[in-house]
């Protein structure tokens, strides 16, 4: 078997990795691994902030991301940040698709993705023009339908506001944006992670502020109406006292239990998982203690 590990590329980023390469690198994909480029263009900035999310329908794939513009003088050696991307230039909303399992790709710019007017920037690069703005959901009639799909949006990392898009022909027209509710959070920084578990209902994986205003504390809410509304169910992990716990990730096991991953940021700069007990409404930490 072949396992296809895919990539968004921002082409010159090799210009801020180590010039000589580690030892993984130097010895390639291991046996039965097959890398694949997704997008790569010249002066583009692909794949940040976060993925849009990524479905597959057997060797359909689809996945969502952000394309912006290199900047070149965050490139340079001693430059802050971490992200090159240019700041003061619109990013698009792009979707790839492969019908080949991954083997091969289509980058899709479909305008019924723009984001709302307002804010007019996520995490502070601007947004295209021509969004419409965000409104109420009217529902769905069925999340478990095989060609339904959700994305959500954030626009400011700390406090959003955050708003979603919906599809019922596999991300080929798009719906929204639809505003997501503040749950009477301080705000909320939405990612695409979510977990349907009938035609009505559905858990999302979210980030909120913290009770300082800045990101991230996880936590997941649910919809029984068709996503009419929400209602805030728990906390994934507790607050940290310094840095975030962001992005979600989570899959479902055959018992009921969700494993949740997240990006942490905390002095030694670490990753972690969570598992989550039967219906979301209370985790443990079995892994990566703060």
């Amino acid at each position: 078997m072949i396992v296809r590990i895919i990539s968004v590329l921002a082409i010159g980023a090799a210009a801020a990795l180590p010039s000589t390469p580690t030892q993984a690198q130097a010895q390639g994909p291991a046996p039965g691994v097959e890398h694949v480029e997704v997008f790569r263009e010249s002066g583009r900035y692909g794949g940040w902030p976060a993925n849009h999310g990524i479905w597959a329908w057997g060797d359909e794939i689809l996945v969502g991301f952000s394309a912006g513009h290199m900047n070149p003088a965050l490139m340079q050696e001693g430059a802050p940040g971490r992200h090159p991307i240019d700041r003061t230039r619109p990013e698009q909303h792009l979707l790839a698709r492969s019908l080949d399992g991954g083997g091969s790709w289509k980058i899709e710019h479909n305008t019924g993705l723009i984001p709302p007017p307002r804010p007019g920037q996520i995490a502070g690069v601007p947004t295209e023009p021509g969004g419409s703005e965000a409104k109420p959901y009217p529902g769905a009639a069925d999340f478990t339908a095989r060609d339904f799909i959700l994305t959500l949006r954030m626009g400011d990392i700390h406090t959003g506001p955050s708003w979603f898009f919906t599809s019922t022909d596999r991300g080929r027209s798009w719906q929204g944006p639809f505003a997501f509710p503040d749950l009477g959070l301080r705000g909320i920084a939405a990612r695409t992670d979510y977990l349907v578990l009938g035609k009505q209902e559905m858990l999302v994986f979210l980030t909120g502020a913290k009770s300082n205003a800045r990101e991230g504390r996880p936590f997941v809410a649910r919809t029984a109406d068709g996503g009419r509304t929400f209602q805030f169910l728990s906390w994934i992990t507790p607050e940290p006292a310094e840095g975030f716990v962001i992005m979600p990730s989570s899959v479902r096991l055959d018992d009921g239990t969700i494993v949740t991953a997240t990006r942490r940021q905390v002095p030694a700069g670490r990753g972690g998982s969570t598992r989550g007990s039967r219906g979301a409404r209370c985790c443990r930490f079995p892994t990566s203690p703060y």
